[in-house]
């Protein structure tokens, strides 16, 4: 008893230092130590860019984002649902395309979504189709900026570096659409591991919103926490995950390049 006695005392008098939770736990039990300390203290998980997997383009590269189907589907009611996905029509239309969505495109596209097809399908529409073709050939090369950019982001996020030489022969269409699929799969390639699907989305979101604040007018875009970003992530479908990296890559490079 005197020995629980002097060690309460110690506790006290040492503002509850943790360095006694051992010998409290082993003395008088984990139960009766955690209503004298409260809780153990809870350490902050970091989040930090996971390792690149390294992508080879051949028939297995599309292997799609492992149990998308069973991730935050339901999260938000199909009234809201069906707002978000308008905006995002709009947004993908200007930012990819640089072009107004018709009401004749947003009608086809929205009962395309509401009938389960997906973000990413319509955006592959947008890059596969002649008009895009014809864009990649025109001669609209890139500025110093977004060779900068390209340069830096191939580098971090994709694990894969381009020559300033190869850059100043590619498009700025091409430039969009080669970063934003590249970027697309490895999010799928990471996909095994969900943690490292988050940490990247949120390193690649609180970097922009920090290196290009004047971009961003949505507060979930201009949020440069780390933390904001990996939840903001984990608790929306896959989709609109996704749907935001295409959309920051294309208005990023589009603003870039003017």
């Amino acid at each position: 008893m005197k020995k629980i006695l002097v060690l309460l005392m110690l506790v006290f008098l040492s503002s509850c230092n943790e360095r006694l939770r051992p010998h409290l736990n082993s003395l008088i039990g984990e139960e009766l130590t955690e209503k004298i300390l409260g809780g153990p203290p809870v350490v902050k998980r970091e989040i930090n860019l996971p390792k690149i997997p390294n992508i080879t383009r051949d028939g297995r590269t599309f292997g799609g984002f492992k149990g998308e189907k069973q991730i935050n589907m339901k999260v938000f009611p199909p009234d809201r649902m069906n707002q978000l996905n308008i905006q995002f029509i709009e947004e993908a239309y200007k930012e990819v395309r640089g072009i107004k969505a018709s009401r004749g495109d947003l009608k086809k596209w929205i009962n395309v979504l509401a009938q389960g097809g997906t973000r990413e399908g319509v955006y592959r529409a947008l890059i596969l189709d002649s008009s895009y073709y014809k864009l990649e050939r025109k001669n609209i090369p890139l500025t110093d900026s977004a060779i900068d950019f390209a340069k830096y982001f191939s580098t971090k996020y994709m694990g894969n570096e381009i020559s300033s030489e190869t850059l100043e022969r590619i498009n700025f269409y091409r430039l969009k659409r080669e970063l934003t699929d590249r970027s697309l799969e490895i999010v799928d390639a990471l996909s095994s591991n969900l943690d490292d699907v988050y940490d990247w989305y949120a390193v690649f979101s609180a970097e922009l919103a920090s290196r290009y604040p004047q971009v961003w007018k949505l507060k979930i875009r201009k949020d440069q926490s780390l933390d904001f970003q990996r939840n903001w992530a984990k608790g929306v479908p896959v989709q609109m995950m996704k749907s935001e990296i295409l959309i920051k890559i294309n208005r990023l490079i589009n603003l870039l390049n003017k």
